[in-house]
């Protein structure tokens, strides 16, 4: 018997990082996802804003798109200039996500809030749906934390660009 060849779900997104000189230390950005569930989550939630790469589409043009949609924040031609190619990750489930990563201290005050929202049933098997934003969180953490919040199957991109950062490999 042949098994069915399912075709694997991919993702692409962007790590940004920037060194915090008053607090000598790397941070990361990372989004927190919307909705119940994750209201009251914080460790192992948080993700690398990414999303699923539309049929035919270039990887990096996914994160960019991806990560504009989940943070609100954009890109300039620069920006998208210096953008390389970190490494993939693979979730449980066989989601493969492509990480690329830039050095980038976005301000505050320029995070949004997603521009994408997902709809829930919520509370669980009540039949009452509502619509939440997919992030309802941007924020730079320090790269010790980010290890602790990010969800587990995309922390070897955290490890690989702390390797990046101290010159190896």
């Amino acid at each position: 018997m042949q098994k069915e060849n399912k075709r694997e779900k991919i993702s692409a997104g962007i790590l940004v990082y920037r060194k915090n000189k008053k607090r000598n230390k790397i941070e990361v950005l990372l989004v927190h996802p919307g909705g119940p569930y994750w209201k009251n989550k914080d460790l192992n939630a948080w993700h690398i804003p990414k999303g699923g790469v539309d049929k035919g589409e270039d990887y990096l043009i996914t994160a960019i798109r991806e990560f504009e949609e989940e943070t609100g924040l954009n890109l300039t031609k620069n920006d998208i200039k210096k953008l390389k190619y970190l490494c993939h990750v693979k979730s449980k489930g066989g989601k493969i996500v492509y990480i690329y990563f830039l050095n980038k201290d976005f301000k505050k005050e320029k995070f949004g809030t997603s521009k994408e929202f997902i709809e829930i049933e919520w509370p669980p098997n009540s039949g009452i749906k509502k619509i939440y934003p997919e992030n309802d969180k941007v924020e730079y953490i320090d790269l010790e934390t980010a290890k602790k919040k990010i969800i587990p199957y995309q922390l070897p991109a955290l490890l690989k660009l702390e390797r990046l950062l101290m010159g190896h490999s």
